[in-house]
């Protein structure tokens, strides 16, 4: 897998640049029933997923972004679970500009089983932050063969987006 690829959303209408995570890692937690997944970046970020080794629900994601920690707020959010960590990837908006710097950055992945899968597409999930603030997650989910329909992940929680 290459360093960047292109991703082409509702059928080539919206292209933005994506850098795959690799070398996931599994790691159980002992005394503390939780599972954390960890993904690094080939640019050395991390994103750590840790779930409910019961449930499978994410319990908290956090990412380490050029060596700062930004927490994900999931409390009132929809439950996560079936994550497909081999889709996890950074976004970095505008190409060919490294955001990161002004804390500005976002991750993208699917999750759900075949039987959420519409038009052969799971739902994808977009979390970022922007100047170092997390911004309203989205959920996208196909409704027809080129397009695709997003909701709040956590409807009815106020998160204002940073000026």
């Amino acid at each position: 897998m290459g360093f960047k690829r292109i991703l082409s959303l509702a059928c080539g209408s919206f292209l933005l640049a994506v850098i795959p995570l690799a070398q996931g890692q599994i790691f159980a937690a002992q005394p503390n029933p939780i599972v954390s997944v960890a993904i690094t970046s080939a640019l050395g970020d991390t994103i750590t997923f840790r779930l409910s080794p019961v449930t499978g629900v994410v319990q908290a994601i956090d990412a380490r972004v050029l060596g700062v920690r930004y927490s994900v707020p999931l409390a009132r959010c929809l439950p996560l679970k079936n994550i497909r960590f081999e889709t996890v990837a950074f976004m970095l908006i505008p190409i060919g500009h490294d955001m990161r710097k002004a804390g500005t950055f976002g991750f993208i992945f699917s999750m759900g089983t075949e039987k959420d899968r519409r038009f052969g597409a799971l739902p994808r999930i977009q979390m970022g932050f922007y100047k170092g603030q997390f911004v309203d997650p989205l959920i996208s989910s196909q409704n027809g063969p080129c397009s695709s329909f997003a909701s709040s992940l956590c409807p009815g929680v106020p998160i204002e987006v940073p000026r």
